[in-house]
C-alpha cells in the first residue's frame, strides 16, 4: 500500500489474525489510515478504496521508461517515487 512495514510488524500482524485478536480487514484499515497520513494530498483517493501503487503508477511507468528499467522492478516506497509522490505545488495541490 505505500506504507513501509518491517518483518518484525508482519510477524506480529499474521500471530494477531492466527490467534483471532485481529483480522486482515482491521490490519488492512491500520495500513491505508496509515497511507491516508503519509500520503495527505491522495487521502480523499485512498478513502475511497484507490491503492497507493494505483496512484504512484502513472510515475512509476515514467520512471522505468525514462531509466530503461522494468517498472515491475519499482514500487512506492522507492524514494524518488515517494518524493513525486509527496511533492506539492505552488498552488498546494500535487505535481
Amino acid at each position: 500500500m505505500g506504507v513501509g512495514v518491517t518483518q518484525a510488524t508482519l510477524r506480529s500482524w499474521i500471530k494477531s489474525i492466527a490467534i483471532g485478536s485481529a483480522t486482515p480487514d482491521t490490519i488492512k484499515q491500520y495500513i491505508r489510515a496509515q497511507a491516508e497520513k503519509q500520503y495527505s494530498m491522495y487521502s480523499d483517493d485512498i478513502k475511497n478504496g484507490v491503492s497507493v501503487m494505483e496512484i504512484a503508477s502513472p510515475y512509476i511507468q515514467s520512471m522505468g521508461q525514462v531509466l530503461e528499467v522494468n517498472s515491475n522492478t519499482l514500487d512506492p516506497m522507492d524514494p524518488t517515487i515517494r518524493k513525486a509522490l509527496t511533492r506539492m505545488g505552488d498552488n498546494g495541490k500535487p505535481t
